[in-house]
């Protein structure tokens, strides 16, 4: 009886542990543990961006301080509400007009600025932030293939591996196999970048080529980010990619994919 008591007592716990751990799906979601007044900013600055980019898509990530981002074709802004003021982020902020430095952040793209009221969101240029964005994202679109077409791609090469599913995972999207990432899409500077693993003497070797780098944060475990507008070799990017397709996958996965 005891064992069971036990049981049904982690069970419980396990069952909050996995509630609490899942972010908002709706901006209503988002906003509800904030104050009365944060929620009327973040519904205003959220109409402003709608106002300014009507076709936004409008996703969530995060947890306790959780953001809702909006892409066009790529990211333009964030809006995170917190205890008593929303953020206001925007990823293209090094090539934004910002004489009077009002942009904040050590970033190496993206800075923020801290609304505290609807009253404040006159002192900060931001609907003129926003136009400057979608000038940038149709000035790379005419350049290179857009983060649209780029990500199809993507698709079409990862849902076609066995047990693969994507997730939106930090705002981007993201394939695993066996609930771990082996690539995922997203953007750095404006741009698109695709982000894969590569055994450490590969990656080593292939950052070395125009349009791979190292990738932020986990480098120094083998992934790199490739820029697809400079590296464009779509057969070898799709090598690469079932490469850390075969590196994260478990060895049942493999032999479905062997067969």
């Amino acid at each position: 009886m005891a064992k069971k008591k036990a049981a049904r007592r982690r069970s419980r716990t396990s069952t909050s542990v996995a509630a609490a751990s899942v972010g908002p799906t709706t901006f209503a979601a988002m906003i509800k543990p904030r104050s009365k007044a944060v929620q009327q900013l973040a519904k205003a600055l959220r109409a402003l961006v709608f106002e300014e980019i009507p076709k936004a898509k409008e996703s969530f990530f995060g947890n306790k301080h959780a953001m809702a981002m909006y892409h066009n074709c790529n990211e333009v802004c964030f809006i995170q509400p917190l205890t008593d003021r929303c953020n206001f982020y925007l990823p293209r902020s090094n090539d934004l007009s910002d004489d009077d430095g009002l942009l904040e952040g050590t970033a190496k793209n993206i800075r923020h600025v801290k609304i505290r009221s609807i009253a404040a969101m006159l002192e900060f240029p931001l609907r003129a932030w926003l136009q400057q964005t979608l000038a940038l994202e149709r000035a790379d679109a005419e350049r290179g293939v857009s983060a649209e077409q780029i990500l199809g791609k993507l698709r079409k090469i990862c849902l076609t591996l066995p047990d693969t599913t994507e997730t939106l995972t930090w705002g981007k999207p993201h394939f695993r196999v066996a609930n771990k990432i082996f690539c995922g899409c997203g953007g750095e500077g404006g741009r698109p970048c695709l982000g894969f693993k590569m055994e450490m003497a590969d990656a080593t070797v292939m950052i070395n080529i125009p349009g791979i780098t190292k990738a932020p944060y986990v480098g120094n475990q083998g992934w790199v980010s490739l820029d697809p507008d400079v590296f464009d070799d779509w057969d070898e990017i799709e090598q690469m990619v079932i490469g850390s397709y075969r590196i994260i996958a478990p060895k049942r996965t493999l032999k479905k994919f062997e067969s």
